[in-house]
């Protein structure tokens, strides 16, 4: 009751008269900077005179120690929670309450002129009494810290303790049971040894009776044995004389089938042999007949000029079956042995003509014609045989031949195989 009472009459005090309306936060006043190092000086010298109303509480708990420790604890944890809430409560309205006495201070120090000096000592002297308060609250929530400290201390304490209390009746319990199941151990290893004397004893005996059983069991069985075998021996039988006679047959069919198919084959191995006499014979053919194809047909490209004993070269060639014919040296030399055409035309100009036709290293046709320095030509043709490898060539002689372009050739062909 006395502590409620002080608090009430704090909260009074707090709520005095120059209490006002929050407004808005200014800046610090300098002349705040001034009054905190006295209002420190003025709470150091009254500290230690401070009487402080948790020292008679204290005071009246010491007194009842004679109770239970339990109940001393909880009637401190209670006392403690009611002051700790009472001083948070208390430290609020004290910061509060310093918030709204720096905002005055300033709003005084602004409006107020210098004439008015004693009203703002005044209102700094409350301020005084303010922060004083505001300090003693301090001291109590340092003590109410030292006060939780010590409470924590003594619970950690008491819980150890019981669990010290709560082990020792955890080990009494354990060390009955466990009496308990020794006890129950050496009965269960005196069952099991009259079990397993039982067990040896039934196991022989069953041994015994098994034996028996299987030797009259093997009895059955090999009599069981003796007719089923019996029974697949004349089956077997059977089946060997049904099977033998059916392979007699299908050897009779085989025999039958391979002189059927031997006949086949014969048959077909014929007609395949005549097919490909056929396409060889087709093949053969068609290959000799482009083999005896040979055509040539060549011209003079530019106008040139041959002198005595030159070859004529007719360098541009239209047709050339069976490349017999070669460009460059103006030589036709015979692939196919037979009898061929030939026929020679040249047309000149400024010059006579006097041309003779080779056949090898013979002379086979003479070709003349004076033109007297004007235009001219001469033509001549003959059927040669000729065997594999002659050549026919046309060689100027005497005098210069000029002749012109696609006037003069030199064409030949194979009129059959010889």
């Amino acid at each position: 009751m006395d502590d409620h009472r002080r608090t009430c009459d704090m909260q009074r005090k707090l709520k005095g008269p120059h209490a006002r309306k929050k407004k808005p936060q200014n800046p610090v006043h300098p002349g705040f900077f001034l009054v905190t190092p006295l209002i420190l000086i003025a709470v150091a010298t009254a500290w230690p005179n401070l009487s402080w109303p948790w020292d008679s509480a204290a005071a009246a708990q010491s007194t009842q120690a004679t109770d239970t420790p339990e109940q001393n604890l909880l009637q401190q944890l209670t006392t403690m929670k009611q002051d700790m809430d009472e001083l948070k409560t208390l430290l609020k309205k004290l910061v509060t309450r310093v918030d709204e006495l720096d905002e005055t201070a300033a709003a005084i120090v602004h409006i107020e002129n210098v004439t008015r000096t004693v009203e703002t000592q005044a209102a700094t002297m409350q301020n005084l009494n303010t922060l004083v308060e505001k300090i003693d609250g301090v001291a109590k929530i340092a003590q109410v810290e030292v006060l939780t400290t010590r409470v924590d201390a003594l619970e950690r304490e008491k819980t150890e303790q019981v669990k010290k209390e709560e082990k020792t009746e955890q080990v009494t319990v354990l060390t009955t049971r466990v009496d308990a199941l020794e006890r129950e151990k050496t009965e269960q290893v005196k069952k099991e040894k009259e079990k397993t004397e039982q067990v040896t004893v039934l196991t022989t005996r069953v041994d015994a009776l098994e034996r028996e059983k299987t030797e009259q069991v093997k009895k059955e069985e090999k009599t069981e044995q003796v007719t089923v075998l019996t029974t697949r021996v004349d089956a077997l039988e059977r089946e060997k004389t049904e099977q033998v006679k059916k392979e007699k047959e299908k050897t009779e069919q085989v025999t039958v089938l391979t002189t059927r198919v031997d006949a086949l084959e014969k048959e077909k191995t014929e007609q395949v042999k005549k097919e490909q006499v056929t396409g060889l014979t087709t093949r053969v053919t068609t290959l000799e007949a482009a083999a005896s194809r040979v055509a040539f047909s060549a011209m003079i490209k530019d106008n040139n000029e041959f002198k005595s004993g030159e070859k004529v070269i007719f360098s541009e060639v239209w047709t050339n079956v069976g490349d017999d014919y070669d460009e460059s040296t103006g030589i036709f030399k015979a692939r196919i042995g037979g009898l061929y055409f030939f026929t020679v035309t040249i047309h000149t100009h400024g010059g006579d003509i006097e041309l003779h036709v080779y056949k090898n290293e013979e002379q086979m046709t003479y070709m003349y014609n004076p033109t007297k320095g004007y235009h001219g030509s001469e033509t001549n043709s003959l059927v040669m045989q000729l065997k594999i490898g002659d050549i026919v060539y046309v060689k100027a002689d005497d005098y210069r031949v000029k002749s012109n372009t696609l006037q003069s050739m030199f064409s030949g062909f194979l009129i059959h195989r010889m």
